[in-house]
């Protein structure tokens, strides 16, 4: 799934899609009745209490969970729960451990400000080409990814963003500064 404007869609839907006919789940029931099952089957299920627990679980048992989860009364799976939390990069394990409060699902903006600042660390970039790029971000943020475009439309283009990147970074530095933004930060939390 690409962010943008498909992210922003699925913000906005307040149901979740299950099963084979596609029965429509409001967001939040699917969620609490998520969140009641792991709670209640932490007490009678091992290897959901191994994962409360930290402890690593082998293949078999992460399969086999998730094939318990995904019965066909709620159809608990990864797919589901992404949608229903808003989180693309959720796995099985974390949403079960945040089902039992082990674990705090990071909101998207939290996540690209996560892989934002990690990206700007790796990098060498000088206090103002950092603090544009930072800049930059917000913009990223908002619509899932930074096009060139973007710096001669407001709000950008009332700050110059496009005469003061190439004064930064040169026209092609810009550039390739900006696609590198894109695809280390701003889509990687779509794979």
């Amino acid at each position: 799934m690409e962010l943008g404007l498909e992210d922003e869609w699925l913000k906005a839907v307040t149901y979740v899609e299950v099963g084979p006919e596609g029965e429509r789940v409001d967001k939040r029931v699917y969620v609490t009745t998520w969140e009641r099952t792991i709670r209640q089957a932490v007490k009678d299920d091992a290897i959901i209490r191994k994962v409360r627990d930290d402890v690593p679980l082998a293949d078999d048992e992460e399969d086999a969970l998730a094939k318990r989860l995904n019965r066909p009364e709620m159809y608990f799976n990864e797919d589901n729960l992404r949608r229903a939390y808003n989180q693309p990069s959720g796995t099985l394990i974390d949403f079960i451990r945040a089902a039992l409060g082990r674990f705090k699902l990071k909101s998207r903006e939290e996540e690209l400000t996560e892989n934002f600042q990690a990206w700007l660390v790796s990098k060498n970039f000088n206090p103002e080409q950092a603090q544009y790029l930072t800049f930059l971000k917000n913009r990223g943020v908002v619509r899932g990814k930074i096009e060139i475009g973007d710096l001669f439309q407001p709000p950008l283009s009332v700050l110059n963003a496009a005469g003061l990147g190439v004064e930064l970074f040169g026209e092609k530095g810009l550039k390739d500064v900006i696609s590198d933004l894109n695809s280390s930060v701003f889509q990687k939390q779509s794979a």
